[in-house]
């Protein structure tokens, strides 16, 4: 796939995948950050939904990354993401990086696989980095506690929720779920999550921020139904019943406005204790792939 591959072999291939609808503009930065990282993924995916006058498109923009194109019928993110576990190696670690994502620095899939290599793989089931969030030029870093105790401890209570972008899930762990088939249309990273911590213990962290996200999707859109979502998933757990549930949503609804408001923990402009890049000069994804080269790959 283009740069050094270094570090990953059987046991400990990194798969890396992204889903898109109708977004070239965005698949293509998301592809671009991959495209200049210092390592590459073992695989890499893109499973697409776009329509059918987009997806030449979008093929030739997976094709100029090296990645595997995939086209599934558009009934939503997470049914594509469970249709992309088809298509990564069995023996592998998986990473969503969705179309309105992208890579934080030119070293985050490196260490990843620095952090795999170190580990083993019997060491984890799950590696969650910093994630940041980018809403209107503004970075703020999502919480995820100071250990994989604690991260489990404060998504079980709905203190946080699921870095998405930023995690790595043991492929033949995670298939033993059955992952995004339970039918929630928003919430179904943060069930899964609850699930797999339930059943392999707290993941792995690892102090270094490894992606960047737009909260402009679903979940931003609709608020209301992503707390409700998230209150039925511990419902089912038995981490709570429905009826305390009900009476902490308007809660948990004006302590997600009081967040959107005055934003998250920010980090310093210099990237702070974990990140493995300096923020202000890590925008070259900004003015990725230019779309005339998409004739050199059709």
């Amino acid at each position: 796939m283009g740069k050094s591959s270094r570090g990953i072999g059987a046991g400990n291939m990194l798969s890396l995948v992204t889903v898109a609808f109708n977004n070239p503009a965005e698949l293509e930065k998301t592809a671009a950050s991959v495209l200049q990282q210092t390592v590459q993924p073992h695989t890499y995916v893109v499973v697409d939904s776009s329509d059918e006058a987009l997806q030449p498109t979008m093929r030739s923009l997976a094709s100029l990354v090296g990645a595997k194109y995939v086209w599934t019928p558009p009934t939503g993110v997470y049914p594509a993401m469970s249709e992309s576990m088809k298509h990564v190696p069995d023996n592998s670690w998986v990473w969503w990086l969705n179309s309105s994502d992208w890579l934080a620095g030119t070293k985050s899939i490196e260490s990843v696989v620095d952090h795999i290599d170190a580990i083993g793989k019997d060491g984890a089931h799950w590696i969650i980095g910093e994630l940041l969030r980018s809403r209107k030029g503004v970075l703020s870093l999502h919480e995820t506690g100071q250990s994989g105790e604690e991260f489990l401890r404060l998504l079980e209570s709905g203190r946080t929720g699921f870095p998405h972008p930023s995690t790595i899930f043991w492929k033949p762990s995670l298939t033993t779920l059955h992952p995004y088939e339970d039918g929630f249309t928003i919430a179904s990273d943060y069930a899964v999550a609850l699930r797999f911590g339930r059943v392999f213990g707290p993941p792995q962290l690892i102090p270094t921020t490894l992606s960047i996200h737009d909260p402009t999707g679903l979940t931003a859109r609709h608020p209301l139904k992503n707390l409700i979502e998230k209150s039925q998933s511990r419902a089912r757990m038995g981490l709570s019943d429905l009826a305390s549930e009900v009476w902490r949503l308007p809660f948990s609804s004006s302590h997600a406005v009081v967040k959107r408001l005055v934003g998250e923990k920010k980090p310093a402009p210099t990237g702070g204790r974990a990140a493995n890049f300096p923020l202000q000069s890590n925008h070259p994804f900004d003015a990725p792939l230019k779309i005339d080269r998409l004739d050199e790959a059709q």
